[in-house]
């Protein structure tokens, strides 16, 4: 499942390409195609769910459910994105702010140290002395957990709420300078587009991200 990249993303094309097709009576089965896009979905958080469930019971203080919902409309049914986390530090300066600029999200540069490992604790990714990096979707090394991490669950904009992703980050305020975070995922958030990345396929991960600075 590399390419993991917004399997949500691929069903709302999925969709669109369906309905533009049916309008110019082309026999496609986009149908069958985001049926089988759903219950894909659906199987890998049914398959992963236990360990998660597991590996949190075990190795979390304060763990938190992320409660957001996905819409398997031709499944019918909601089910979660599957992710817990904590928060292990509190942000020691909480003055930057996440924006959204109407042409999209105002991308921050961040400096931090963070690892990434398997549910037995091999670490296949890791900073130990603080890189920096620029945190959008055009980074091949980075995946969706990055971005549900870092950004807020919504950004005022005109008075509405924008979302990453169309689902939203984890936290109210996102991470900031200070921050040191804890998510465990399964592999749907997880995998990059980087076919060089050191990321295993098809695992649930745990990820720790410690903020050095966020501007």
């Amino acid at each position: 499942m590399k390419n993991l990249i917004r399997p949500l993303i691929a069903l709302a094309i999925v969709a669109t390409t369906f309905t533009s097709c049916m309008d110019k009576g082309e026999d496609i089965d986009y149908e069958g195609q985001i049926l089988a896009q759903e219950r894909s979905i659906d199987s890998v958080l049914n398959s992963q769910r236990s360990a998660i469930q597991a590996y949190v019971a075990a190795e979390f203080t304060n763990p938190v459910t992320d409660t957001t919902s996905i819409n398997l409309t031709r499944l019918g049914k909601k089910v979660t994105r599957g992710m817990y986390y904590e928060v292990l530090s509190e942000p020691t300066n909480s003055t930057y702010e996440y924006k959204y600029s109407g042409s999209g999200f105002v991308v921050p540069t961040v400096k931090l140290k963070y690892t990434v490992s398997t549910l037995s604790k091999t670490v296949v990714q890791s900073d130990a002395t603080g890189g920096t990096y620029t945190l959008n979707y055009n980074n091949a090394a980075f995946s969706s957990v990055w971005l549900y991490s870092f950004y807020p669950y919504s950004i005022s904009y005109n008075g509405n709420q924008v979302k990453i992703d169309q689902l939203g980050g984890l936290t109210k305020d996102g991470l900031k300078t200070g921050s040191k975070f804890r998510i465990i995922s399964p592999s749907l958030w997880t995998e990059t587009n980087s076919s060089s990345s050191t990321i295993p396929a098809n695992q649930p991960l745990v990820y720790e991200f410690e903020v050095l600075s966020i501007e």
